[in-house]
């Protein structure tokens, strides 16, 4: 019996996915219908954690009365502007004016 003919690389069938190659033509579309489905599942898999390990956003801006806390830090601000503006001389007329008169 003689040695078989060996066949060159172009005769060759390649898998993208996973880079095996396949000399019968059969062989290699029943591997790369599983090779793409196993890709498929593993994309939608990454796909999936990706969405659930996203950078969190901002809380939504509450709508409504603002918190004590929050009333409690604008007055510090304005009482903090308006020891500025007299500090600086201004009218005093309004928070946060430094107009000299």
């Amino acid at each position: 019996m003689p040695p078989k003919k060996r066949k060159n690389a172009g005769d060759l069938f390649k898998c993208g996915g996973c880079q095996r190659s396949y000399y019968e033509l059969e062989e290699f579309i029943s591997h790369k219908k599983v090779c793409d489905a196993e890709q498929e599942a593993e994309e939608s898999e990454n796909t999936a954690e990706e969405s659930n390990h996203q950078s969190p956003k901002e809380p939504p801006k509450k709508r409504g009365r603002p918190s004590k806390a929050e009333l409690a830090e604008r007055e510090r601000r304005r009482e903090e502007e308006r020891r500025e503006a007299e500090a600086l001389g201004g009218c005093n007329k309004c928070d946060g004016c430094t107009r000299q008169e």
